[in-house]
């Protein structure tokens, strides 16, 4: 459940909390599926504890023990139907069983304070006229995790500057190591920012914070690019999020395209632009043994720059 100074809580199993009456539940590989249209608004569909007794409860403690007086990063990963037609409860405990406060939570990320009173704690996930509910998992970080990923930012400062309210995303492909994209490979393209350090088994939140920081850029217009397998994937999903423009080469992660399919899922209301493939073929380089060992950054060399630079592409 911890990783470090994150804990991630999922959804296995049916406990004495979890309404039943007319639902249709399961549990897979790509997060519980939950769906019941019936259900009144207000009812709770499930409760994760801090403190169980096993005789009744049938399961063991689903919550981290967390420090009094500290501030947490709570982050819901979930996709319901209709949107905001759930929410999450926190409620605090004395040691005697006895309430000391609530906090409701419709957000999917918010920051929790741990009341220094306050001995245990459960969170709730409440019914709001939902049709059906994907939950894939909560995570709770203390600050130090969020301080790591301050550190960690995932885009970088502007380059290139230049008056026009476009801005170019570049979504920097997983390497070997910690890859910066060359002066040369970008030299010509205005605006330009680019996304790291997005790949790890946190994309799912990584996307989340990442779609947050592309909005303070306020621009009119996002051009979203990738040049290799994975960057593709996201560059193509950020665009759909943000009906933004998107730039790819022929290259496809079927893994990444997997784990992204909730994003799909939840912006089918959004108009979808269809990538311009920039490269349709591999290059001699690619075709040589030794291509895994070359970055894929190359190819960017191929964008039309008069095309990023005034918009235009993707109609």
């Amino acid at each position: 459940m911890s990783v470090n100074n994150k804990f991630e809580i999922l959804w296995k199993q049916v406990n004495t909390s979890t309404f039943m009456y007319g639902t249709k539940l399961s549990f897979t590989s790509e997060g519980t599926s939950f769906k019941n249209e019936l259900m009144p608004s207000g009812i709770l569909i499930h409760e994760w504890q801090m403190i169980t007794h096993y005789p009744t409860d049938k399961e063991g403690p689903m919550l981290p023990i967390l420090q009094r007086g500290e501030v947490y990063n709570f982050i819901f990963d979930f996709d319901v139907i209709p949107k905001g037609s759930v929410y999450f409860k926190i409620i605090f405990y004395h040691k005697n069983g006895t309430k000391i406060d609530k906090k409701i939570i419709r957000d999917k990320e918010c920051k929790v304070m741990f009341p220094q009173n306050a001995f245990s704690y459960k969170v709730q996930m409440i019914n709001a006229a939902s049709e059906s509910l994907i939950f894939r998992k909560i995570i709770i970080e203390d600050r130090q995790e969020e301080k790591r990923k301050k550190e960690n930012t995932y885009l970088s400062n502007m380059y290139n500057h230049s008056q026009s309210k476009i801005v170019n995303v570049i979504f920097v492909e997983p390497f070997l190591q910690d890859y910066v994209l060359s002066s040369f490979a970008t030299q010509n393209i205005q605006n330009v920012v680019e996304v790291r350090k997005w790949y790890d088994s946190s994309m799912i939140s990584n996307i989340y914070r990442i779609e947050e920081e592309i909005r303070n850029l306020a621009y009119d217009e996002i051009h979203c690019i990738g040049y290799g397998p994975k960057s593709n994937e996201v560059a193509e999903i950020i665009g759909l999020i943000f009906g933004g423009k998107v730039f790819t080469t022929f290259h496809q992660s079927r893994n990444v395209f997997d784990q992204l399919e909730s994003f799909r899922t939840v912006n089918t209301r959004n108009k979808y632009i269809k990538p311009f493939i920039y490269v349709n073929h591999p290059d001699d380089i690619e075709r040589h043994p030794v291509s895994p060992l070359v970055n894929f950054a190359r190819y960017l060399q191929y964008l039309d720059v008069k095309l990023l630079n005034s918009g235009g592409a993707n109609e």
